[in-house]
């Protein structure tokens, strides 16, 4: 007997994407958005389906889950992304490593099409793996559209004393910067650390959401 299995997305506004391995820290996104009622959780495979099928239309923000797995981030999820940022939607990635991972040095991931997400999409060039800002995240005095003045946050250990902040320039934006967003929503991220040095979070399923209860 044939079998055929359908899994849909509908009415989802905030979608987080897991990596797999990564998905213990999932709470840190969904505690964030208990009383969000359009959101949803799905996997990188997930995620990369319902893009291919068109099926993002209603999603407005995506939050990437990476954490401190390999790859950061695959060809197929960054043709996604590349879609859904030129349609309008917001990014936010997480994790560590991830521009190591696409220095093109022995033992990274990259490819020539994830690397130039990492540029021309995020706007970032890795410098080096390590960072003499390892406890502080500095993000300075500027007034911010989105948040009004920011102070200075530490860097959460999420690996057991095993963090180690890559050293990422961010070339086209001013540092610390407001990521202007798309007219439908608003500005959206910050990142700074020490002089040159900063975090990997930026710009701000196959086939299957899982609703998150509030």
């Amino acid at each position: 007997m044939l079998t055929a299995e359908y899994h849909v997305i509908s009415n989802v506004h905030d979608l987080v994407v897991n990596n797999p391995q990564a998905e213990a820290h999932e709470p840190l996104y969904t505690n964030g958005m208990w009383n969000e009622n359009y959101k949803a959780v799905t996997t990188r495979a997930d995620f990369v389906a319902f893009g291919e099928a068109d099926a993002l239309t209603d999603v407005l923000n995506l939050y990437l889950n990476i954490s401190w797995t390999f790859p950061s981030y695959t060809d197929a999820v960054a043709n996604v992304l590349s879609a859904f940022l030129d349609n309008g939607g917001n990014l936010m990635i997480a994790g560590q490593d991830i521009g190591w991972d696409q220095s093109g040095v022995t033992g990274a991931y990259g490819t020539p099409v994830t690397q130039a997400f990492y540029a021309d999409y995020l706007h970032a060039t890795y410098v080096a793996d390590g960072s003499n800002a390892d406890t502080q995240v500095l993000l300075g005095r500027t007034p911010m559209r989105c948040s009004g003045l920011l102070g200075n946050s530490t860097i959460i250990d999420a690996f057991g004393g095993n963090t180690y902040p890559g050293a990422d320039r961010r070339s086209r934006l001013p540092c610390p910067s407001c990521v202007t967003a798309p007219p439908r929503s608003a500005p959206c991220a910050a990142k700074r650390a020490a002089t040159r040095w900063s975090t990997s979070a930026s710009a701000p399923s196959r086939w299957r959401a899982r609703p998150l209860r509030n």
